[in-house]
Parts: structure tokens; sequence; C-alpha cells
């Protein structure tokens, strides 16, 4: 069964808190991406390259239905977003940004013309 939470990533005494449906494939992700210098979260990034290790763990488990809710509490609770404290850029929950549909700033618009990346080429 997959089991669905809160977790934190512990950098030099320093968090990162996230929320995942799956946290088995989300540690997974933290440590390949920070492994491979490729991390979207260029503060923690930037900690792994220096220390060269962290620490994964789950605060609570809790039903996919209230992960955003939960993670804004602990994120909040942890002052994760205090740089004396923890990387979170972002105060979590429904905040974290979606670049797909409507939330994408290049929904519904149309390139045409020069402003097309593929105007002058040919497929």
């Amino acid at each position: 069964m997959k089991q669905s939470g809160i977790y934190k990533v512990v950098i030099n005494d320093k968090i990162y808190v996230g929320l995942s449906k799956t946290l088995k494939r989300r540690y997974n992700y933290h440590t390949r991406a920070l492994k491979d210098n490729k991390h979207c979260n260029k503060h923690l990034q930037a900690a792994y390259n220096i220390h060269g290790t962290f620490s994964f763990e789950v605060i609570e488990e809790c039903e996919p239905k209230i992960l955003q809710e939960r993670e804004v509490f602990w994120i909040d609770k942890l002052q994760a977003r205090n740089r004396e404290y923890g990387y979170n850029m972002l105060e979590g929950g429904a905040a974290t940004p979606i670049m797909a549909g409507e939330n994408n700033p290049m929904y519904g618009r149309k390139l045409e013309g020069e402003q097309n990346g593929m105007y002058g080429r040919k497929h």
C-alpha cells in the first residue's frame, strides 16, 4: 500500500518540508536529484553540494486529501521558509506553482509570425 504524508529533508540542521502521495518515490526523487546536481530547489542543492549527505524523515502520515493543508502547517511550525532554519521557498499547499493548463502563462496564446520559435524554419 502506498504511504502518503509529510516529510522533511535535513541537511546541516536545516530542513526542507514536502508532501507526497508516495513517500518512497519522493525519497528516491530527492536522492537522485541531489546526487545528480539537478534538484529544483537551489538552496537545498547548494547545501547538499557542500555537505554531501542528507536525511529523509517522515513527519506525519496522512490521507492524500489533506496533504496540502498539513504541509502548510508543518512548513509554518518548523519555520522552513526562514533561511536560518530551512530551505523551503514557498508556503506549500496550493501555493506550489503547477505550470499545466490555465496556470501556464502561455495557456491560450498563439504565437504567430516572428513570435513563433519555428518562424522561417522547416520541420
